[in-house]
């Protein structure tokens, strides 16, 4: 039973107030609170040993490091999201059909590791530094992120589009960027590149991109 319990804790989203499921790229669509959501849970308590006993591997990563996404019905969407990270990133740990949770009918669950940092205007350091250093941190953001868009794109012929702010977390040392990470890989933010893009039409859209989603 403790094990079973201590994957439970695995599909808490550690925000200790409430769990936010979302549908595929889509805006939350419901929340309810843990202690709501553990009864849910419990309530498939078979299933949930089931889906334990098939994926152990699950349990190599500490509950607070993982978040869990719900979705409403495995609609092609949503195997395009997990097929793009898997292929963009080391962020996926697993995915599968779970009774109990987050309604007692199967429903599919995805489970990825959780990105250090936050949005950019989550920051503290951003929000107390001068309009010049803004701009500074603005550049340096830009030039990682599109970075990595051309990398992915010309790799993996995978371009990631949705660069609104709540998609990069952000660790900030001072006023100086320390990391970045992109995140979200749902519809409609994934589109395939054509063989014969080149990289500085990619470069140059993704500037344009980032700048437009990026106004101070």
């Amino acid at each position: 039973m403790a094990s079973i319990l201590k994957f439970f804790s695995f599909l808490f989203i550690i925000n200790a107030s409430s769990l936010v499921l979302t549908t595929c790229g889509a805006a939350p669509t419901h929340s309810l609170t843990i202690h709501s959501l553990k009864a849910a849970i419990l309530g498939g308590l078979d299933t949930m040993r089931h889906f334990f006993i098939q994926r152990p591997w699950i349990l190599e990563h500490k509950a607070s490091d993982v978040v869990a996404k719900a979705m409403r019905e495995p609609f092609e969407n949503g195997y395009a999201e997990v097929k793009a990270l898997r292929t963009l990133s080391d962020l996926y740990i697993d995915s599968g059909m779970v009774s109990g949770w987050p309604s007692a009918n199967p429903s599919p669950v995805l489970l990825m590791k959780k990105v250090p940092g936050q949005p950019i205007r989550s920051c503290r350091e951003y929000r107390m530094a001068s309009t010049e250093q803004r701009t500074a941190i603005h550049t340096t953001l830009q030039k990682m992120v599109c970075s990595q868009v051309v990398k992915w794109a010309l790799e993996h012929r995978l371009l990631f589009a949705d660069l609104h702010q709540g998609n990069i977390m952000v660790v900030m040392e001072g006023t100086t960027v320390k990391s970045m990470q992109i995140i979200d890989f749902g519809y409609p933010g994934i589109f395939t590149v054509t063989a014969n893009a080149k990289e500085d039409d990619i470069q140059s859209w993704c500037l344009a991109r980032f700048a437009d989603k990026w106004v101070m």
